[in-house]
């Protein structure tokens, strides 16, 4: 199958683009997605640590099965007062 990952902040200037098309296996998770992109972008292990995702602009967590054609998004902390 195939889905879209979102970038933002830190993690679009470490993989250099703000969305990547990545085939996964069906019934693949986020934990999936987390595999994929840290043998993709080594450097982005420390993002990827405290990172929130969503599928289709949900919140989910590794567990979470991705459908096909999904949109799953790789979000930030934010900090700030």
């Amino acid at each position: 199958m195939t889905i879209s990952v979102v970038f933002f902040a830190a993690a679009r200037e470490v993989t250099g683009c703000d969305r990547l098309e990545l085939s996964l296996a069906d019934a693949a998770t986020i934990a999936d997605v987390k595999r994929e992109l840290r043998d993709l972008y080594p450097d982005l292990e420390s993002v990827l640590k405290n990172s929130m995702w969503s599928i289709n602009c949900d919140y989910a967590v590794e567990r979470d099965t991705i459908p096909t054609g999904a949109e799953v998004g790789l979000i930030l902390p934010v900090s700030g007062g």
